[in-house]
Order: C-alpha cells, then structure tokens, then sequence
C-alpha cells in the first residue's frame, strides 16, 4: 500500500510547458483517474512517476518519503508499474519471454522456463488470458497484446499500477473483465492511476478523479 503526493511538478520541452506547477495526491489502495484532453499533460505527468523523463522541478513522495524516480529501475524499485497507450513488447520474442524482460529467473545457469510458466499461469489465468506463451507476440490481438503488457507489470508485484489508456483496445467484455481486476487490486491495497479521457469509463471504475488542462 502506497500513497503518492506530487508536489509543484514543471516539465518543459524546450519552450513548451507540459506540465506547470502541478500537485496530485493518491490515496493508498484507492483507483485514482486522471483525465483530461490531448496535450493536457496526463502521460507526461505519468512518465515522470515510472521514472521515464526527469521532470525540471517539484518532488514526489511516497508514504510521505520523497523519492528520487531518475529511471525506470528506480521507479520499478519503488514498486511503480505502468501500462504506456504505445505497447512497448517485443513482436518477435514468445509471449513468455515478454512477461520476464531482463528479469529472467534461471536455474544453473540457464532460463529456468518452467519457473517462468508457473510464476506466470496464474496472473494469466486471473486476466481471463488463454493464450500460447510460445506464441510470438506478433501474432495475438491487440487487445491481448495490452493484457500481456498488464500481466508483466503484475508479475513484478507494483505497489503502484499506472495505466494509461488502457482498454483503447479492448471491447465491453474485455472492458468489464479489468474493471473487475482493478477493483480486485484496490482491495488488495494496490494503488491504481487510471489515465483516460472517457469519462463514461471513469466513472464507473474511479474512487477519485483529477482533471488536468494545460499541464495543470
């Protein structure tokens, strides 16, 4: 369980102010949206808690602690996860390889692949997931492409999930389906931020909803 405070976060590129003096507090537990229009600044807010881009000033603390989110691994030590809108699994490697990127458990030396598939069985098995994990990703739907990218960051056991855009490939039943389990990972003290900018969706699933404009 987890609460984030940001506080008076800027973030520029070059004369562009993407996002400008912007405070958000995230209870712990709680499905938190934040919405907005294009250019609002939503992914560039959501980059900087998975340690994607520095942003030029303004802190974040977890549990009251600030933390330093320099990079990804930082943010992923932390136990912040996210789901980015552009899928960033790899097409060609198996289903399975993509859920243990660079974090491959091993046995002698060795991919321990067995290991992989038991670890993995059950996070698919509770996304309703029936899929091939020899198959190369390049050839599932895209709906299951997002599912996978989801079950990777759960397998890496985040405090914090970030999904930004999330069901922008899903239909209503696959849709309802991660609603359940988002519902499901709040009651287990997971914090969610949900990205969006349907707020149809947003207020069926959130407990709590942030509006930005203008990186505000």
């Amino acid at each position: 369980m987890v609460t984030i405070k940001i506080n008076q976060m800027r973030k520029t590129y070059g004369g562009i102010v993407a996002v400008d003096g912007m405070d958000l507090e995230v209870s712990s537990g709680s499905i938190h949206a934040v919405v907005g229009e294009n250019g609002a600044g939503k992914s560039t807010l959501m980059k900087a808690l998975a340690g994607a881009i520095r942003p030029d000033a303004g802190t974040i603390a977890l549990d009251g602690e600030i933390v330093d989110l320099s990079s990804a691994r930082a943010a992923r030590d932390h136990g912040i996860g996210i789901v980015y809108q552009e899928l960033s699994i790899l097409p060609d490697r198996p289903v399975l390889a993509n859920l243990f990127v660079n974090r491959e458990p091993t046995r002698f030396g060795l991919v321990a692949t067995r290991e992989m598939e038991r670890r993995a069985r059950p996070v698919l098995t509770r996304l309703g997931l029936d899929v091939d994990v020899d198959l190369p990703v390049g050839r599932v739907s895209i709906a299951e492409r997002q599912l996978i990218e989801l079950a990777r960051v759960l397998l890496e056991h985040s405090r914090v999930l970030i999904l930004d855009e999330p069901n922008s490939a899903l239909n209503d039943r696959e849709t309802q389906r991660l609603f359940t389990i988002l519902r499901e990972l709040a009651a287990e003290g997971i914090t969610v931020i949900y990205v969006s900018h349907r707020l149809e969706e947003v207020f069926e699933i959130a407990d709590r909803v942030t509006v930005m404009r203008d990186g505000r």
